[in-house]
């Protein structure tokens, strides 16, 4: 999950004095794990960019699609329903719906009633 096995983490844990939410024990772990050789991290580095690249040609795209002769204006993508986790009440959604529905809303059209003043 992180390229230095969760090092930086765990001593900010151990500086603060605090253990880590229990929403968070599944990935953390109860330690540091062995970080990424430099192969591995340059290897990711390497899809990194190959992705960024399939994506911007995918944004470029909806030009086709928004008739304004320029790509879509925004990606509204929460990454949870709430501003912030309060500890034993947290729900992963992702694993429930499906992770595109889960995490992110495209907005083709906007509905400009929900700004009228009355």
């Amino acid at each position: 999950m992180y390229s230095d096995g969760g090092a930086n983490i765990w001593e900010q844990l151990r500086l603060s004095g605090e253990a880590p939410i229990k929403e968070l024990v599944g990935q953390l772990g109860t330690g540091p794990k062995p970080p990424l050789s430099l192969r591995e991290y340059q290897a990711l580095g390497l899809r990194r960019i190959e992705y960024r690249q399939r994506y911007r040609e995918y944004w470029n795209s909806t030009i086709e699609q928004t008739g304004t002769g320029r790509p879509a204006d925004a990606f509204i993508m929460p990454v949870a329903p709430h501003a912030a986790v309060i500890p034993g009440k947290y729900f992963y959604y992702g694993n429930k719906i499906p992770r595109i529905l889960a995490v992110c809303i495209l907005l083709r059209y906007a509905n400009y009633s929900l700004f009228r003043l009355h």
